[in-house]
């Protein structure tokens, strides 16, 4: 917008009874546009600004250039759709009463929406990224839901092209229909346009009062306003991943921004389905951190009914969520210097690197927290790099389970008999890469809490571990097929370790159901081997 066009929307609104000040105009810099009075501004004391309600672009105002709406479809919708008709017959023949406020509208974004392939890979990691896809096919879904109710005389301009833009004019300019509606129930607030509020670029600490009158909505600041300096409205607390996409700008020092966090995907042992992972959590900038309710589902989640430690349960959680988290802050995409060079004056790319960064800070500190709060481990304060953490983290989880290693250690009959007597093996990392890791395991398991001949220590609680298991009261099942196709096997090389009064179908059954909930692979932590807990 330049000072004509700003000269014409104050006159338009006007016209319809408008409150504005003489002496605004326009600057322009680097960053763009902002509008400025030439003389000072007293705050708390009247409306700077109006808009009349006459002018809102809602529902109401936007329905009667629609052929008749069905009753369920959604008031934004309709709002949206017939702006577009707005539009299209201000661009044909001047003929839309909102006019001068459309030819003041930006013609272009620098919403993600509107990256290219490339500008968009520096995003990659991050839920921009995955969300721009999901957003384009529903705004193709409502603008081809519309369709229908566009004039025939309209429809070979009504474009998704046009439907697009306006879609971003509302996500970078709305205010709450509350506003315009107050007798109305908040709770059915839809985004709203009104035009002449829209004008001011936003600033976080500016404290300023949207207030409504009889017949407008106003602006009203709450302190002073110096002649020739920028105006600002306040958008509100959101973080720089709304900002981002709905307005195509980032704040480097915005307290108010968060990493979304889903696990949708949770890889459940049990198979099951909790409400907690339909949930999206927000992971705070200024205090990122899980919610002790987040941790206890998983913890019902990953092993119910299972009340022998709690603390055991609490570590597999920590230990699967480090390493969501881990993959996450690895996952997003990092500038390297080719980029930084190349792309040194893209407004687009300076935002997109500032988010990342940004949001690998945030999911680190979720990160460090959740192994904190959840089983008291603290990274150490001069490890900055995630990679090297996770490998201090993998180390610790490694003395506090059961795994190959741990149990070579400590002179494990069965480890020790297939790395010495197997043949095709004589190291542990050949007994992982042929894929036995799992049955040795479960075997060294049994041998380590019902043999006499292990190192003291971790055996006798090991044992108690395993009879909490119902299942090894169970003579049948995979414990019986384990019986009969290894240990049997087995004893002929080594009767005095595969005996059976140390090996059962039961004790068995009970180890594999211990290693069902209570496995952990540490290969994303640098370890390539499962840990028992």
């Amino acid at each position: 917008m330049d000072n004509e066009g700003l000269k014409t929307l104050i006159e338009w609104g006007r016209q319809y009874g408008a409150i504005i000040e003489d002496d605004f105009y326009v600057v322009q810099d680097t960053k763009g546009s902002g509008v400025c009075s030439r003389r000072p501004i007293k705050g708390g004391v009247q409306p700077m600004i109006s808009c009349p309600r006459e002018l809102a672009v809602t529902c109401e105002s936007m329905k009667d250039v629609l052929i008749d709406a069905p009753a369920d479809l959604s008031e934004y919708l309709i709002a949206r759709a017939g702006f577009c008709v707005h539009v299209i017959l201000n661009d044909r023949n001047k003929g839309s009463k909102w006019g001068a406020y459309i030819d003041t509208l930006p013609r272009s974004f620098d919403t993600p929406m509107y990256y290219s392939e490339t500008e968009l890979a520096w995003l990659k990691g991050t839920t921009i990224y995955n969300s721009v896809p999901d957003y384009l096919q529903m705004w193709k879904d409502e603008y081809e839901r519309m369709l229908p109710l566009v004039p025939e005389e309209y429809k070979d301009d009504y474009t998704f092209d046009l439907f697009k833009w306006v879609c971003t004019v509302f996500t970078s300019r709305a205010f709450p229909s509350r506003l315009v509606f107050e007798e109305r129930d908040h709770s059915e607030s839809y985004p709203v346009l009104l035009p002449l509020l829209d004008i001011f670029n936003h600033a976080e600490k500016i404290r300023i009062t949207w207030k409504c009158l009889p017949g407008s909505i106003c602006l009203v600041p709450e302190s002073d306003i110096p002649e020739d300096k920028e105006i600002f409205n306040n958008y509100g607390a959101k973080s720089n991943e709304e900002f981002l996409m709905g307005y195509g700008f980032v704040i480097p020092a915005n307290a108010y921004s968060h990493a979304t966090f889903k696990l949708g995907g949770y890889d459940s042992k049990q198979g099951e389905k909790h409400p907690a992972l339909a949930k999206v959590y927000h992971l705070q900038k200024q205090d990122p951190r899980l919610p002790a309710s987040l941790i206890d589902a998983l913890i019902d989640l990953e092993t119910p009914g299972f009340d022998v430690d709690n603390d055991r349960r609490r570590f597999v959680v920590a230990v699967n969520m480090a390493r969501i988290l881990a993959m996450r802050y690895l996952g997003i995409h990092v500038a390297d210097d080719e980029e930084i060079n190349k792309y040194s004056d893209s407004s687009r790319f300076q935002n997109a690197r500032w988010y990342c960064e940004e949001q690998r800070t945030i999911i680190k500190d979720a990160l460090v927290n959740v192994l904190k709060d959840t089983i008291g481990w603290e990274a150490p304060s001069e490890c900055e790099d995630v990679r090297e953490l996770c490998a201090l983290f993998g180390k610790y989880v490694m003395s506090r389970g059961y795994s190959l290693m741990s149990f070579m250690g400590s002179k494990n009959g069965v480890v020790e008999f297939a790395v010495n007597e197997m043949p095709g093996f004589d190291t542990i990392d050949s007994i992982i890469e042929a894929g036995w890791e799992d049955q040795i395991l479960l075997l060294a398991i049994v041998y380590e809490a019902y043999s006499d001949n292990v190192a003291v220590g971790r055996s006798y609680d090991l044992k108690d571990v395993l009879e909490s298991f119902d299942a090894i009261n169970d003579p049948e099942g995979f414990g019986a097929q384990i019986m009969k196709e290894v240990v049997s096997p087995f004893s002929e090389y080594n009767a005095e370790i595969f005996d059976e009064k140390i090996f059962t179908a039961g004790r068995l059954n009970a180890a594999g159901a211990l290693m069902d909930r209570m496995s952990i692979s540490l290969e994303d932590f640098g370890y390539s081997c499962v840990v028992v807990v």
